[in-house]
């Protein structure tokens, strides 16, 4: 809004008609301007309280808004009834516009009774937020609305948005072509990303989609996607036949530019094209290193006076990619267009389904009301609503969108109403939640009358003098030119913050420039942040030093950590300078968006509540007593391991806790275990107690609510706690966390939860952030060339076209962030400017220069990518004038600082310790050591399940079958699943707990003893022990029948467990062994080269590690001993299908190698060809080795033929000595439990 036509708003005298524009800049006074309206209309129109809306976006803001509103009605009714009963009473009062109110309307019994009946009924007032005030709309007027009366309101829709997600993903993807889901895999599009985009559609309903899209000729995909298979077989099989000539042409070539061929690098490039090219049913996508064999980029980067290498797969390469390119942009047009029609009509159907329901959501109570009013300002409704309201006072109007304004323009923008909208659109800065700027700037267009407030009631004076200085620097500041920034006044007297035994004022607003590094460059934003967290921890720490010693004061006050805060963008931002703060002894507290279940404690709670529901299990109790929860330290749990009668106590202790969780429910468990275990005293000597014990009070509530809303019992609990842990699970907005204690801490807070606050002191380290986007990832803007429309381009390419606007618009929201950053402080101010790498396009930047490059060059579209070339190529000389102009015009009140923010220094007289305690107490608080050496993470116990899961919360899971890697394309595309016979093994129930419970069943079966009874009582404690129905009885006690029959071997039929007696074999042998240096790549290239996987065209997936070194860890599940060789058996409880059929051996060697079962097996093989390597005389592999059986239990057919559900493999000597020297041969080993070898009479004979 341009400055000449605002005017200075005068609350006592302005008009209390028509439609009205308050803008009003931070710290301005706006809520008591809109309490002074309020008061106004009682007195003066002799409004009642239920004539008055008062609408602002916030319940804690309506709270607020009705007290203060309260208050100021009883003050001057008190001067009112005085001055009425007393006609010698003089009115005075401390409120300039209390006193002006009273010589411009003085008291007399109309106006009291006016007041006194607002008093009174006062709890009537119609002060809501937006939702609220629709809500009210559509309760008194249903009839008009034509709305459900009777509808349940839903406070969370997230689920039915889940299922409209699912529903499309389900239409269009589970029929689709194998490529075209790999297309989708690629672009990250998923039923949860689905979620996201609906979510946002629905939150925004004036949204445009673009581009208008054509759907793509089927036809011309299904081409495509046949030629691309058939070029792809052919490329691949020349590989397979010239990749070793391919490879030394490569070599050696003398035309090739080395520098873009290294030859050093070849060797790898043609291991990854034999990974590209591996057997598959469904062809990869090209990869970069693909790229590199095209005829055109080898032709390109061949020397002068050479030709380039030539071959026949070198043109394939390049047809295979213009292919897939072609494949791909088809592709990519029909994935917009699917997209766009299933989010036209996402509002439609979540409208339908939630018709079905009988329920409504806070974001549909808008779009009744603006449906509703959709005849206009002269419908019905409208009307009724203005009859009931005949004035309106709209706070926050910034903070609006199309559809909210929309409704208060067609009640209020009216001859007999009085409205006032009140907001800033320098404070607009909630766009990600739907708040529209444009919105603002229509209504701010239709306003009459267009007033601003001018004083300032929040800052020193000298701090404002700052402000004015910086925001007046540029003309177009806030970037777009219908915005303007008006000067304000102070409107308190001066203050400043004085340092040092000589009391010296500090100038208000402080610059600290950081430039380019030893070379010139520009700084990496990582070693920006680094320096910067360092930096102001440093600053803050001497601060509350010389508060703590009297030489740091606020008016009459020292210098307190509650007094500071800083403010971050990012909660990466957050946690680093929190951690820095820990560092140098000082309290802190974060206000952020970021989720509970990402804290550290959430770990060790999960830990421990798997530990209730596996009690039996050692590790995971291990785990448990370990926590910070339970705080038992590696000592005292070795002690408890070697004394089985402690051990017992705590496995005993987790039972009960097990059993209570069972019948009472988790919170009376989870109460019980926080008061026995002495939870609470334990966190809080923590030193930072108070935000964990916060963290899990908080997590206990999440989890009791979905106890309570779903039931899913103990086992589902837990799924959902892991899937909302691994965001996998959409959770409500209560999941953000909550604060600790923060009265003595600093406080660190995202600049949007900033706003509305004010704190004496205040750091703005990280507003650089640069204004360029990126277009592989999805934004919207607001389009110049449809009405300033909310738009949302769905494609790459226009994407790019559009993305000049887009970074316009997000340079001015930047800018905005600004403002409201500096404008929270009242007396002191730092904030941090340089030369950032890709952050030269910032808002501070703009602020400084914008203005010099306006004058320099006209306006485009493109300014932002021209603005940061223009930023980029400045001399350091004429940045650093710029700062100092900027110092020497504002009067005293910016300074410009390098490498810190001065300080005096700190008497020598006094304590010169910079640690300070929070308490205010003289006695320092002793806590243990920070470790200052980076510890070597790359020693550690690694076992199978560590090398190949992708899951970050895998490693809590069952070390068995219970966690799978996702399957093949085929799993992904399958009809749905013929459903297996009921109580037979199929159906047998899946996942961890099952897995755990059939192994722990076969390890406690004698497979040579017939007593039948013996195997029934043992199936029934099982069952009773883990929870599952007596049903399963009669299905188990046939499984195990089958496992002691099923028939290793095909040439000897008495080769079967139930003819190996019990001294014969070893269950859950434990075992360690050391490793050194272990590679993913270097794993997957052994078993690469093993036979039958070459053979099976199966891939096996990339491993996902980092280089470890330490020890491998595992457990075999059976060892046993037939005719002087040495067998390993693998219980797998893995479902493949509901019939026999499903359990082949192709099936089976699928999931061997699907779920690297393969490296499971060899490393099996490897420690136990160690063992036997050091207890045999004479031990040779070939003799005394027999094999590895992985016996899938689903699958043992009745009649033990052997073909079904038993994989057989003994591992050739070469790939075990090979593994065996890849994990360092002859390295000492041993095996945890080599106490049953000793007793043992098969282990005797080894001696």
């Amino acid at each position: 809004m341009n400055n000449s036509q605002l005017k200075s708003f005068d609350l006592p005298q302005c008009p209390l008609k028509d439609t009205n524009l308050i803008e009003a800049s931070a710290g301005t006074g706006k809520t008591y301007t809109i309490c002074g309206l309020y008061a106004r209309l009682i007195i003066e129109k002799e409004k009642s309280v239920s004539d008055i809306l008062v609408v602002t976006f916030t319940e804690a803001a309506t709270e607020e808004l009705r007290d203060r509103i309260r208050k100021i009605l009883y003050d001057i009714y008190v001067i009112y009834v005085r001055a009425l009963n007393d006609p010698e009473y003089i009115v005075q009062s401390c409120d300039a516009f209390i006193e002006s109110i009273i010589n411009k309307s003085p008291p007399n019994k109309k106006r009291v009774q006016c007041l006194e009946m607002a008093i009174r009924n006062f709890d009537e007032a119609a002060i809501y937020t937006i939702h609220g005030f629709c809500h009210r709309i559509l309760q008194e007027n249903s009839f008009e609305s034509r709305v459900i009366f009777d509808a349940e309101l839903l406070t969370d829709s997230s689920q039915l948005i889940q299922e409209i997600a699912d529903d499309f993903f389900r239409k269009n993807f589970y029929e689709a072509h194998p490529l075209f889901l790999k297309y989708a895999q690629k672009i990250k599009h998923t039923p949860d990303t689905m979620r996201e985009w609906v979510q946002f559609m629905i939150s925004t309903p004036f949204l445009e989609l673009i581009p208008d899209i054509r759907k793509p000729s089927d036809e011309d995909i299904l081409r495509l996607e046949k030629a691309y298979i058939d070029l792809f077989q052919q490329t691949k099989k020349v590989f397979d036949r010239h990749h070793a000539y391919i490879l030394d042409l490569m070599l050696n070539d003398k035309g090739l530019k080395r520098t873009r061929y290294q030859v050093r690098h070849i060797p790898n490039w043609i291991q990854k094209l034999s990974e590209f090219f591996s057997s598959e049913e469904i062809p990869k996508f090209p990869d970069d290193v693909l790229q590199r064999f095209q005829a055109c980029k080898i032709a390109e980067e061949t020397k002068k006076d050479h030709f380039p290498p030539e071959h026949i797969f070198f043109n394939y390469c390049e047809q295979l990619i213009v292919t897939y390119t072609e494949l791909t942009d088809l592709y990519e047009s029909k994935m917009a267009y699917i997209k766009k029609e299933w989010l036209k009509t996402a509002h439609a159907v979540l409208f339908e389904k939630k018709k079905k329901l009988q329920i409504q959501t806070f974001d549909d109570l808008l779009y009744y009301v603006h449906q509703a009013l959709q005849d206009g300002p002269g419908s019905m409704l409208a009307k009724t609503i203005r009859k009931n309201y005949q004035a309106a006072l709209i706070d926050e109007f910034q903070d609006t969108d199309p559809i909210q304004y929309s409704i208060f323009n067609t009640i209020f923008n009216h001859p007999e109403s009085v409205l006032y909208i009140i907001g800033d659109p320098k404070q607009a800065i909630y766009s990600f939640r739907g708040a529209d700027l444009f919105a603002y700037l229509k209504g701010a267009e239709n306003a009459k009358n267009k007033y601003t407030l001018d004083q300032n009631w929040r800052s020193s004076p000298l701090l404002i003098d700052s402000i004015n200085a910086l925001f007046l620097s540029n003309p177009q500041v806030f970037v777009y030119s219908k915005m303007n920034y008006h000067q304000v006044s102070p409107a308190l007297s001066s203050a400043q913050m004085t340092l040092g035994k000589e009391f010296t004022p500090q100038i208000p607003f402080q610059i600290l420039y950081m430039g380019p590094d030893d070379k010139g460059k520009a700084l990496s934003k990582e070693r920006a942040r680094d320096f910067i967290c360092k930096t102001v921890s440093a600053h803050i720490s001497n601060l509350l030093q010389m508060g703590k010693n009297s030489q740091a004061y606020i008016k009459d006050d020292p210098v307190l950590p509650g007094d500071i805060a800083i403010l971050v963008r990012k909660n990466l931002e957050a946690r680093q300078i929190q951690l820095e703060l820990q560092d140098c002894g000082i309290s802190s507290v974060v206000y952020s968006q970021e989720r509970v279940w990402e804290s550290n404690i959430c770990r060790d709670m999960a830990h421990v509540l798997s530990a209730v529901a596996d009690y039996q299990n050692d590790q995971r109790l291990k785990s448990a007593l370990t926590t910070s929860i339970i705080g038992i330290n590696a000592d005292h749990l070795f002690q408890l391991i070697s004394n089985s009668h402690q051990w017992d106590y705590w496995i005993e202790r987790f039972q009960e806790y097990h059993e209570i969780w069972l019948k009472k429910g988790f919170m009376v468990m989870f109460r019980l275990f926080l008061s026995r275990e002495n939870v609470r005293a334990r966190i809080l000597k923590h030193e930072r107690g108070e935000r964990y014990l916060t963290d899990i009070l908080h997590i206990a509530e999440l989890l009791h609510q979905v106890d309570m809303e779903k039931k899913p019992g103990m086992t589902g609990l837990l799924e959902y706690f892991n899937r909302y842990r691994a965001g996998e699970q959409h959770s409500k907005h209560e999941a953000h966390i909550r604060l600790e204690t923060d009265e003595n801490s600093v406080k660190i807070v995202t600049v949007h939860k900033s706003k509305g606050l004010q704190y004496k002191i205040v750091y703005c380290p990280f507003i650089w952030e640069g204004a360029r986007l990126k277009t592989e990832k999805p934004y919207v803007f607001h389009d110049p060339n449809n009405n300033d429309t909310l738009t949302l381009p769905l494609t790459a390419k226009s994407r790019t076209d559009c993305l000049d606007t887009a970074e316009i618009e997000y340079l001015a929201e930047n800018m905005r962030l600004l403002y409201v950053a500096v404008t929270r402080a009242q007396y002191q101010c730092y904030l941090v400017h340089g030369n950032f790498n890709k952050s030269a396009a910032n808002a501070f930047s703009w602020l400084l220069h914008g203005g010099d490059y306006l004058n320099e060059h006209a306006w485009s579209n493109d300014i932002v990518s021209k603005f940061e070339a223009y930023i980029k190529s400045m001399p350091q000389e004429t940045i650093l004038t710029r700062l100092y102009q900027l110092e020497e015009k504002s009067n005293g009140s910016i300074q410009v600082c390098f490498e810190t923010w001065p300080l005096p220094k700190i008497s020598r007289e006094l304590n010169n310790s910079n640690i300070y305690d929070k308490n205010q107490s003289h006695t320092i608080n002793l806590d243990c050591r920070t470790v200052q050496q980076k510890i070597d993470s790359s020693w550690r116990i690694s076992s199978f399940s560590a090398l190949t899961t992708k899951a970050h919360y895998a490693s809590e899971m069952p070390d068995r079958d219970s966690f799978l890697q996702t399957g093949s394309s085929e799993e992904i595309i399958q009809s749905k699943p013929k459903e297996p016979t009921p109580l037979s093994i199929f159906a047998f129930p899946k996942g961890a707990r099952p897995g755990t419970f059939l192994h722990d069943l076969l390890e406690h079966v004698d497979f040579k003893d017939d007593n039948d009874s013996k195997i029934e009582t043992l199936i029934t404690e099982k069952l009773s022990a883990y929870g599952y129905g007596i049903e399963w009885k009669k299905t188990l006690q046939t499984l195990i029948h089958r496992v002691k029959d099923a028939r290793l071997s095909i040439d000897d039929l008495d080769f079967r467990l139930q003819n190996i007696s019990s001294e014969h074999q070893i269950n859950e042998l434990g075992f360690y062994f050391p490793v050194t240096k272990i590679q993913p790549s270097e794993i997957t290239a052994i078993l690469n080269s093993i036979p039958w996987v070459k053979r099976s065209k199966i891939p096996l997936y990339t491993l996902e590690f980092n280089e470890i070194r330490g020890m491998m860890k595992g457990f075999v599940d059976l060892i046993f001993s037939y005719q002087n060789k040495y067998y390993i058996v693998d219980w797998k409880s893995n479902y493949l299908g509901p019939e026999l059929k499903d359990y082949s051996n192709k099936s089976m060697k699928r999931a061997i190698l699907e779920h690297y079962y393969i490296l499971q097996y060899y490393i099996y093989t490897l420690a136990l060809h160690r063992y036997l390597k050091q207890r045999i005389k004479d031990y040779d592999y070939e003799k005394h080795f027999g094999g590895i059986y992985y016996l899938f239990l689903r699958g043992l057919d009745k009649n033990s033929t052997g073909k079904y559900g038993i994989f057989r493999d003994r591992p050739e000597y070469d790939a075990i000595n090979a593994m065996d020297t890849f994990f360092k041969r002859g390295s000492h080993f041993f095996f945890e439990q080599t106490k049953y070898l000793t007793q043992s009479e098969l282990f005797t004979k080894m001696y």
